[in-house]
């Protein structure tokens, strides 16, 4: 969607971008009117502004609908959240497609899922509180996709709680219940990264016992299980719990050069995306025969990678674009590759938001990121190939960087 540069700030994640864009349409209308005379060359820079015109006024018109949307979701009953959540994304694709700016959807999306779950704890808490009297004090934190503050509505939602409920039969209750809400609303939460489990709901202290036995005793399932601490957002904290906790997670995922080398051990052993004749790499039978999984072989290796420098570099912030950031901050990136880092992440999230988009409102579509090639540009062609050889070169580099990390540490 059009953004004012003027209003990004310091955000270099969408100034970046942006400023990308404005040269390269700039570009573009030079070279259209190097051949002609001056009255054609108006009446095309007339016929643009109109154009644009046009699409800025769509554009506004899609955002204060979703906004109205976000906005009525708060006390809105279980059966009507539903309906605004199928428009909401409905709405929000129909703007993807118009500005191909995966970031915007992404940040419009966490808005309205934080919403969303602030409408459903609202109306999952009472009932554990009427026991004792009181409110009943909990943060609700989303991992993976959401985690990175990337979800859509085709992503499962993975969700755990932290609460100040002491009575077990009691929290049990608020996990189902706060699993089934999200599931009444149209919302996929995950069958196994869930309050409903109870490995991923507890209080403050029953976390910390869960960190330091599984971090320092724990097998390597459960070590794999608490690296999705690594990423994490709060989507609704009613006593400020949320920021504390990922505090914590992070000091003792940090902490641990035994959880550090395991994430870096499998981020590193992820498949290359190019083939052995340096072409990208196509499944070769069953369903997917001659597609490119872009799951596997660009956005998870991306967000994985990212996520594993950040976590030696010291880096809290769960969003990769802000992660590439800090990284080039604090030396851990030079400037090229942070800057390729960031085109690739555009690249790759626009081309699972136009997957998503074709199978929207089917969710639960198998098919999804699964990137046929010939429905890619050529230049889109060109640069996925081009960022497929920067990962490569990025998990050589967390290698490298892993290993230098561990020199450093105390004996």
């Amino acid at each position: 969607m059009p953004v004012d540069s003027s209003e990004t700030g310091g955000d270099t994640a969408v100034r970046g971008p942006v400023q990308a864009f404005a040269a390269t349409f700039r570009d573009a209308l030079i070279k259209r009117t190097t051949d002609l005379l001056s009255d054609q060359a108006e009446e095309l820079f007339a016929g643009i502004a109109l154009e644009l015109k046009a699409q800025v006024a769509a554009c506004d018109a899609g955002m204060a609908r979703l906004k109205s949307l976000t906005e009525e979701v708060a006390g809105a009953k279980p059966e009507r959240i539903r309906v605004l959540v199928e428009e909401y994304y409905a709405t929000a694709y129909d703007l993807f497609l118009q500005s191909r700016s995966a970031l915007a959807f992404y940040r419009l999306s966490e808005e309205f899922l934080r919403a969303v779950s602030a409408a459903i704890v609202s109306s999952c808490v009472p009932d554990p509180g009427q026991a004792t009297g009181k409110q009943a004090e909990l943060a609700l934190i989303a991992l993976g996709p959401s985690g990175r503050h990337e979800f859509s509505p085709f992503c499962r939602l993975q969700l755990l709680l932290v609460h100040t409920e002491t009575d077990p039969v009691l929290a049990e209750a608020l996990g189902r219940r706060v699993h089934g809400a999200f599931e009444s609303i149209g919302l996929r939460p995950d069958k196994l990264i869930t309050p409903r489990n109870p490995e991923w709901r507890g209080t403050p202290e029953q976390w910390q016992t869960r960190l330091s036995n599984g971090l320092h005793g724990g097998d390597a399932k459960e070590l794999i299980q608490l690296l999705r601490l690594a990423d994490q957002a709060v989507l609704h904290d009613n006593v400020g719990m949320g920021s504390e906790f990922r505090r914590e997670c992070f000091g003792h995922l940090r902490g641990s050069r035994v959880a550090v080398q395991n994430l870096v051990e499998r981020v590193c052993g992820l498949g290359s995306g190019l083939a052995l004749m340096g072409g990208v790499r196509l499944v070769h039978g069953g369903p997917h025969a001659g597609l490119f999984r872009l799951l596997d072989h660009a956005l998870l290796p991306l967000s994985a990678s990212v996520a594993a420098l950040s976590l030696m570099q010291g880096t809290e912030t769960g969003e990769t674009l802000l992660r590439i950031g800090a990284l080039n901050d604090a030396g851990w990136l030079d400037a090229d590759v942070a800057g390729q880092l960031r085109d690739a992440w555009q690249l790759f999230n626009e081309l699972r938001l136009v997957i998503e988009s074709r199978e929207q409102p089917h969710w639960l579509s198998h098919d999804l990121l699964y990137l046929s090639m010939p429905s890619c540009s050529d230049d889109e062609q060109l640069s996925l190939l081009k960022y497929l050889k920067t990962l490569d070169q990025l998990q050589i580099h967390l290698g490298n960087s892993f290993k230098r990390w561990e020199e450093q540490l105390p004996c």
